[in-house]
């Protein structure tokens, strides 16, 4: 039998090997060892906004100094030490953390121009309300380093194990050290090039795919939270479409869901207006199970009766007419208990994270009357009820480039309502709304 796959711990303030601790490198948790035989684990996994090495150094040196561990000592992830920035000019920031005044000043400067969150904070914070706009001012450079999305994304991001933080951190150091960049508007398609070069030389295609789907993830996360280098993001996408080559054939392989079994999903949910207005805006708007659980309340405007929105996969700018039994499906499953405010995410659990593809999956196990029945067939039904008349405006709602004819048309949700009335025509007939 083969040892345990263990390696020793180095303290994250001064790199030394701190004797007695030790990381399962399979389970991704820190332990020590009393006597033989007993392995002693440190901290809860996944807790939000702690750094899990920094809280398991603490406690184990607790231990070997025979104190009590404290609930006050600040553990969140942190920004660099002093060593890291070379400065002999620093301050205490949060309370305990040495960092240089340069650096902070560019922390901030990239948070205030970066996160309108925090810009709305501070200005009323220090009671300067116009700080709100100081991203708008014209000469102000607003570069995104790479290092501040994967930052802010390991911050807030709740996993289920302490080591897809790590997987998650490695799979950005890759793209970052294969585009040879530190900022956002910086990565160019030679950079993109390199990295596919740098996937090729993973044996796997799982892995290949996997890597590039995390990347693309981190990258959707930041489109949310750097609302002003939107557009940015969305360029770096679309190339990691184009250019990476994971080896896992990209050619679509439609398999509509049946009307009668859709309906009968949707008699199934009557007793959950949030999975009745889920079944609808999935239809109507041709999404795959991700992309229903990804759906923000922001992309939805009930005055034009619209969806617009970025589409994951190639993002692209994708829109859509809203039928009216969406909207009243919708309407009536925000005014309802299951609809927990405060998260940008339309569908989510009382502690504001969104719906996932397993729940949706589990939730459609549980109601289908046939095995052959997959949430993707939805979308593949809304495709094929469509027709052909219209190509422009099916492409603009299941999110997919016609080339030229996107230059030249401005996108209108109003172009796609005859196609998808259709579709509401196919498989709705007379049926009423509810």
């Amino acid at each position: 039998m083969g040892r345990n796959p263990v390696e020793f711990v180095k303290h994250p303030d001064t790199e030394r090997v701190v004797n007695g601790l030790r990381l399962h490198k399979t389970s991704g948790r820190y332990y020590r060892i009393e006597g033989k035989k007993n392995r002693v684990h440190y901290l809860r996994q996944g807790r939000k906004g702690v750094d899990y090495l920094r809280q398991a150094v603490y406690e184990h040196e607790c231990w070997q100094e025979g104190k009590e561990p404290k609930e006050t000592v600040n553990l969140s992830i942190r920004e660099p030490m002093l060593d890291d920035f070379g400065s002999d000019r620093s301050i205490m920031f949060d309370g305990e953390v040495p960092i240089s005044r340069k650096d902070m000043a560019a922390y901030f400067r990239n948070q205030l121009l970066s996160d309108p969150l925090t810009r709305a904070e501070f200005a009323d914070m220090v009671g300067i309300p116009e700080l709100r706009e100081i991203h708008k001012l014209a000469n102000v450079a607003n570069d995104l380093p790479l290092a501040l999305i994967i930052k802010q994304y390991i911050a807030n991001k709740t996993f289920k194990q302490p080591r897809q933080y790590h997987d998650a951190e490695m799979a950005w150091g890759e793209f970052v050290n294969s585009v040879g960049v530190e900022n956002l508007d910086d990565v160019t398609v030679v950079g993109i090039q390199a990295y596919n070069k740098h996937l090729q030389t993973k044996p796997a295609t799982r892995t290949r795919e996997n890597l590039l789907l995390t990347v693309q993830g981190i990258l959707k996360y930041g489109r949310v939270v750097f609302e002003s280098h939107r557009a940015a993001i969305e360029q770096v996408k679309i190339k990691l479409n184009e250019l990476c080559d994971t080896g896992i054939p990209k050619e679509p392989n439609p398999q509509p869901m049946k009307v009668k079994h859709y309906l009968a999903l949707l008699d199934k949910s009557k007793g959950s207006k949030m999975w009745t207005a889920l079944l609808h805006a999935a239809l109507n708007f041709a999404l795959h199970p991700t992309e229903s659980a990804e759906l923000l309340l922001s992309d939805l405007d009930f005055d034009e009766m619209s969806q617009v929105a970025y589409r994951g996969k190639t993002s692209i700018l994708r829109v859509a007419a809203m039928w009216p039994r969406t909207a009243t499906a919708l309407r009536a499953y925000l005014d309802s208990d299951e609809y927990h405010q405060g998260s940008e995410y339309l569908f989510n659990d009382p502690e504001g994270r969104s719906l996932n593809v397993a729940r949706i999956g589990a939730y459609l196990r549980r109601i289908r009357e046939d095995s052959s029945v997959v949430f993707d067939g939805i979308r593949d039904l809304c495709r094929t009820k469509m027709g052909t008349e219209n190509g422009v405006a099916i492409a603009w709602v299941m999110g997919q480039r016609r080339g030229e004819d996107d230059k030249y048309a401005g996108k209108s949700a109003d172009e796609t309502r005859k196609a998808l009335a259709k579709v509401e025509n196919a498989v709705f007939g007379e049926r009423p709304t509810f």
